[in-house]
């Protein structure tokens, strides 16, 4: 099972215990964030790190580089 983010997978985790499943055995879950849930070993998650800081650091900095110039023009800052 996939999940956004890890807080989800420690919610899908606990509804498979509760379902009598267990995981990974009968369940894998997986998901993005690698935040500190995804260390504690019980759980068996597995995370994906993203490197969200850079990620919003490219988010952020591509509409600025779309600034119209002085003059009004759009260029292409990847051109």
């Amino acid at each position: 099972m996939f999940e956004a983010n890890d807080s989800a997978s420690v919610g899908a985790f606990s509804a498979a215990v509760e379902l009598g499943l267990s995981v990974p055995a009968d369940l894998s879950l997986a998901s993005f964030d690698n935040c500190f849930l995804a260390k504690i070993r019980h759980l068996s998650l597995i995370s994906v790190d993203i490197g969200a800081h850079e990620v919003g650091r490219r988010v952020t900095r591509t509409p600025l580089d779309w600034a119209p110039a002085e003059n009004g023009s759009l260029t292409d800052p990847h051109s």
